[in-house]
């Protein structure tokens, strides 16, 4: 998918099924999507993507993370007519419709195609037992969302994944904090009962410049580098790859890197979606080579472009 309104930004993606669920013939947990809209004639923009669990209690996570990114889709287009609000009412109330929305379809969902023995045959008993009172449990997803317009950005993320930014001066930032919580496999999810409370978000006001390019991947992305900041590279790597060669080589490029990262790394399920700004259009020139893990770590800055964080909590459910 890619879609472009002239003079701003351009929005593409890609996913690929984990070489791990190829072997086990696992369908793709992670999903992803993204649109334009106009508001008050503006155009703004929606990207999101969402790693559905691979536990053997969320066997349907694939679900899950489809219905999370139609929530952001269904909500975040509203929210420049919610920005009168005071902000963190403003992060507050998205949230809570976010994880509304997707505990709505989760519902509808069981009820028309009920959970079968057959699907929970594969639980020990005691997740048996905690899943007859949680059965949203086997919709259990995260997601990492953002919403551009003219004036500012505003980014959610609930559980892992990254979402980063790279700067004119070509450093990047990743604007939503780490979540200590999410140690191993463990991680926030749309299926806890209070997920509205764990998400992060920041409100971004464009005031002197915009990102150059903004990145949103799964986890399954970064884990299948050896360093941090060799995934961080991937993210100057594709500035310079897009200024040299136009963005339609990154888009056409872009499946087949995220398989091979897949295949010689994490093994899992890897979606990225990717909004580049109208400064680094250009039209392509040579065909480059694929982000490699750099010999030296780039620079990575901390520095904000904007308020302190709001929104969001961290408050376990």
């Amino acid at each position: 998918m890619d879609e472009r309104i002239p003079d701003e930004w351009i929005l593409f993606g890609a996913t690929a099924k984990g070489a791990s669920h190829e072997r086990s013939a696992t369908p793709n947990q992670d999903f992803f999507s993204f649109k334009t809209f106009t508001v008050n004639d503006q155009p703004a923009w929606v990207m999101a993507v969402a790693d559905g669990h691979g536990s053997k209690c969320c066997f349907r996570s694939d679900r899950g993370a489809k219905f999370a990114v139609e929530a952001i889709m269904n909500l975040l287009p509203e929210a420049p007519r919610l920005a009168g609000m005071n902000q963190k009412a403003y992060s507050l109330n998205l949230q809570q419709r976010i994880a509304h929305d997707w505990d709505e379809k989760v519902d509808a969902d069981m009820q028309g195609d009920p959970i079968t023995r057959q699907e929970m045959s594969g639980l020990p008993s005691h997740e048996q037992a905690k899943f007859a009172s949680r059965k949203r449990m086997a919709y259990g997803s995260t997601v990492i969302a953002t919403l551009l317009t003219s004036e500012y950005m505003h980014a959610f993320q609930l559980g892992d994944g990254d979402l980063v930014l790279v700067k004119k001066d070509n450093t990047t930032l990743l604007p939503l904090a780490t979540d200590e919580k999410q140690l191993g496999n463990d991680t926030d999810s749309l299926c806890s009962p209070r997920a509205w409370a764990d998400f992060r978000s920041k409100l971004i006001p464009f005031h002197q410049e915009k990102p150059l390019l903004v990145l949103l991947a799964t986890d399954g992305y970064k884990n299948s580098f050896r360093t941090d900041s060799g995934f961080l590279k991937v993210a100057t790597d594709l500035v310079d790859f897009i200024r040299e060669s136009g963005w339609e080589e990154i888009k056409n490029s872009l499946p087949t890197w995220l398989n091979e990262a897949s295949q010689i790394g994490s093994g899992d399920d890897v979606t990225v979606g990717i909004l580049v700004h109208r400064e680094l259009f250009a039209p392509a020139k040579s065909h480059p080579l694929p982000p490699t893990e750099p010999a030296e770590p780039p620079p990575a800055s901390n520095e904000n472009l904007s308020d302190p964080d709001t929104g969001g909590g961290s408050d376990a459910g």
